[in-house]
Parts: structure tokens; sequence; C-alpha cells
């Protein structure tokens, strides 16, 4: 069983399939599952060779079932100590509810040489994608106006079958979240323009 021992003591087991040379994708789960609720995406994607890992969050599945350390520093510092014991390099980080959370925190503290490749369309650099923020935004739609996203959102809705949506509105607001880590400021909702 493959675990890796963290900075503070904290054993976790994580899979790591496919070729050692390919794109790593990370996949970071939701709460309260495990890693192996990706084998379905880890096994398609590996079918496209790629290199897919999963991890399981402390206290979670097969890692350690310990009763403290359950906030985004320590998931992020597991999650940077898996990518830093495998050697990850320009991984492509998925994260679902809890696992979206970790996902960000982990670029965010541990992952900025990422931030410096941000380009203005950002989709090329994309690491995290927010797929259940965007389902939430997108069965809300008294929401959209105070977010800025009802023009953009209502423009796509036109053309994109609505799973194709949910990912478009997912980069969106990944994009938008790069845009604060990134320069530290706001966006500018006007300027949002369908993919």
């Amino acid at each position: 069983m493959p675990t890796i021992i963290t900075k503070d003591g904290t054993e976790i087991y994580f899979k790591d399939w496919g070729p050692k040379n390919a794109q790593p994708i990370v996949f970071h789960h939701g709460w309260p599952l495990s890693a192996d609720d990706w084998d379905n995406q880890m096994l398609y994607f590996v079918g496209k060779g790629y290199r897919v890992i999963a991890h399981d969050r402390r206290g979670h599945g097969r890692s350690a079932q310990v009763s403290d350390g359950h906030d985004m520093d320590h998931y992020a510092a597991d999650a940077a100590a898996v990518v830093e014991h495998l050697d990850l390099r320009n991984a492509i980080h998925i994260g679902h509810s809890t696992g979206g959370g970790e996902a960000t925190h982990y670029v965010a503290r541990h992952d900025r040489t990422i931030l410096g490749k941000i380009s203005k369309r950002g989709n090329r650099y994309l690491r995290v994608l927010f797929v259940q923020a965007a389902w939430v935004v997108l069965i809300k739609p008294k929401s959209w106006e105070r977010h800025g996203l009802k023009h953009w959102i209502e423009a796509a809705k036109k053309r994109l079958h609505h799973n194709v949506l949910a990912i478009a509105l997912a980069n969106k607001l990944a994009r938008i979240a790069w845009s604060v880590l990134a320069r530290g400021r706001g966006f500018e909702a006007s300027k949002l323009q369908v993919a």
C-alpha cells in the first residue's frame, strides 16, 4: 500500500497510475469520500495516456485516522507532500467539494510557480476545476446577477449542453480565483466573455 509520512507524522495513502513521464493529473476528493471515488475518472485518463494520482485525505479512507489537522492548511500540506514525494511537475489539479478547496489552497500555498504562467485567457494554465461550485451557481439563477455572471451564463446556455456549460463555468470561476490569487484584487464582471 503506497503511503508517505507528512512532516507532522501523518500517514497519507495515495494511488499513482500510468506512465511516470506523462502529464500528471491530481484528483482531490470531497468530504467524507476517498481516492476510490475518482476511480472511473482515473481509469479514463490513464487509458488516454495520462499519469493519474489521488490520495486519501487525513482522516479518510486508508490514511491515518487522526483527530487533529482537519483544516485547509494541513490538507494542502498533505497534498504538497504527495506531489513532492512523486516529483510531479506541471500537474493539473481537479477537486470536488472539499477537494476543490484543498486543491486551491495547495496551489496558493505550495505551487506558486504556476501563478506566473497565468495567461489572459487562463484556460491554458488552469489547474483547478471548480465543478461543484459551477453546479451550485447554475441551480441558483438569482445569484447570477449578484456575482456578475448573468450575461455570461445566459449567452453560454444558448450554445452549450448543460454538462459542457458546467465545465465552462468551472473554468470561468477558476479564472476569477486565479485573478484574485495572482493579482491580489477582484475581477471586473463586465469583461467576462463566453469562451
